[in-house]
């Protein structure tokens, strides 16, 4: 029934393992969103618990990890996410399987895009442009039986490589040798085991693992194998291609710049990780900084006009210098006068003010002869008489 299969949103599922949420009839014939089995699968990177484990993604082990693009001034820096086409994600398996579940190939995120029965004839231009995507799964079957007989995958360019006639000719790919021709045999055999066209393979070395469909003309024709059985004119069993995204299942965001060309600068302009080149006999230096960066070098690249530090002297907050009439303390004196303070005025004097020099509790600076005397001499017992009139 139109939109039963699809997946859809209920929060109230429950849902185990291996179950999904998918349109489903009702009973009463309406559509509903139900839990749906699934056969596990290949656990992609796309959110998913595709192999039934109880985790998702366990394989991408690196998803949200930093990661980087390009070398150079092209390197950018991103992380690691899920491929947006969610059934990407390398090759499953390598060389041919046999009894292939069609269950285990759909829940690897192939899709069917052409079957033809071994007694048909189809256009094989029609037949490339279903199967477009950049990964082929090749199988055949008896008809409606849920498993393929023999199946491999890879590639499709690389499976796609045109050998043209040659009857021995085969291209290995992912543990299996392949050949194609539009207009002669279309097969893969296991590695190293050799073929004989003819058109189609005829050997019979393991010829369990050997499939071969005639083509002509840009056709593919009636016949040949599956194994060990041959099909020429034979309806009953089945030729299929299944196809999905190539490409890794993780990406990562980044994505270089576009390189330039190289410049005697230091620096790698073209980003393939050396410098200079075809500058060898010149000795090139980095480009001076930009002028306009605002950076100060003494100040550990802080320009200017961002530093913490106070403004200029005329806006800080400490008072201006004073002149010298203003000063807070007194000025230098004479040298005759270094012995007391000098005289201050009235209204700003702290202490007495000075006395004259008739008043003085100590004499005055004596001259030269009189040195010998210290200053503030404690009164001297009887002096000559002498020295008394002398003092007078």
């Amino acid at each position: 029934m139109p939109g039963t299969g699809e997946r859809c949103e209920d929060e109230a599922l429950e849902l185990d393992l291996c179950q999904v949420p998918r349109t489903a009839c009702d009973a009463e014939g309406g559509i509903v969103c139900a839990a749906t089995d699934i056969e596990p699968g290949h656990e992609f990177c796309n959110g998913e618990d595709d192999d039934c484990d109880g985790s998702t993604d366990e394989e991408y082990p690196d998803l949200g990890e930093a990661c980087a693009d390009g070398e150079g001034v092209c390197r950018v820096e991103g992380t690691y996410e899920c491929s947006p086409d969610g059934r990407a994600g390398g090759l499953q398996f390598a060389g041919i399987r046999q009894n292939l579940p069609e269950a285990e190939v759909v829940g690897g995120g192939f899709e069917l895009c052409w079957s033809g029965l071994y007694g048909g004839n189809d256009a094989m231009g029609g037949i490339l442009e279903a199967c477009n995507e950049g990964v082929l799964l090749l199988g055949c079957r008896p008809l409606n039986n849920p498993n393929l007989t023999l199946a491999a995958m890879g590639e499709r360019a690389e499976i796609l490589t045109d050998l043209g006639r040659e009857r021995a000719a085969v291209h290995n790919h992912n543990g299996v040798d392949w050949y194609y021709s539009p207009s002669y045999s279309w097969g893969f055999v296991a590695q190293g085991t050799g073929v004989t066209r003819n058109s189609c393979d005829t050997s019979r070395v393991q010829s369990e693992l050997r499939m071969c469909w005639h083509s002509s003309n840009n056709r593919i024709t009636s016949g040949y194998r599956c194994g060990n059985t041959f099909l020429n004119g034979n309806n009953g069993w089945q030729r299929l291609i299944y196809h999905r995204p190539d490409g890794p299942g993780m990406i990562c965001t980044a994505e270089a710049d576009a390189p330039g060309e190289d410049a005697c600068n230091a620096l790698d302009d073209d980003c393939d990780g050396t410098v200079d080149e075809g500058f060898e006999d010149q000795m090139c230096v980095p480009p001076e900084p930009d002028a306009d960066a605002g950076v100060v070098e003494d100040d550990a690249g802080i320009g200017e006009e961002d530093a913490d530090v106070p403004p200029p002297e005329e806006d800080a907050e400490v008072p201006p210098p004073v002149e010298e009439d203003d000063a807070e303390v007194p000025p230098p004196v004479e040298e005759e006068d270094a012995a007391v303070p000098p005289p201050v005025e009235e209204e700003d004097a702290a202490v007495p003010l000075p006395v004259e020099e008739e008043d003085a509790a100590v004499p005055p600076p004596v001259e030269e002869e009189d040195v010998g005397v210290v200053a503030n001499p404690v009164p001297a017992p009887d002096p000559a008489p002498e020295e008394a009139d002398r003092g007078e």
